[in-house]
């Protein structure tokens, strides 16, 4: 398990990781009150240096599973809409 996954508790419950195009993408969702936060990274090797990009959103869900697909599903489409364009 990688040592983000076992530091915000990616490792408990729903697949917190996922593979896309190249890009690895990691949930992790922010417990605030009884809620879950949508939030994550996605990070690619470049050139041989990792690059990665943090994001969070307004967006919150009742149960860490939920917050985990959505951002998952954000992930996605943040790397198929912006690419490597993405760390710049």
């Amino acid at each position: 398990m990688s040592f983000l996954k076992q530091l915000f508790g990616g490792g408990a419950g729903a697949s917190a990781s996922a593979f896309h195009d190249g890009y690895e993408i990691i949930a992790m969702p922010k417990k605030e009150g009884g809620q879950f936060r949508l939030c994550g990274t996605i990070s690619k090797e470049i050139d041989g240096t990792l690059k990665e990009h943090n994001f969070i959103r307004a967006d919150t869900f009742s149960n860490k599973e939920e917050a985990v697909r959505a951002t998952l599903r954000k992930a996605k489409h943040l790397i198929d809409e912006q690419g490597e364009q993405i760390f710049g």
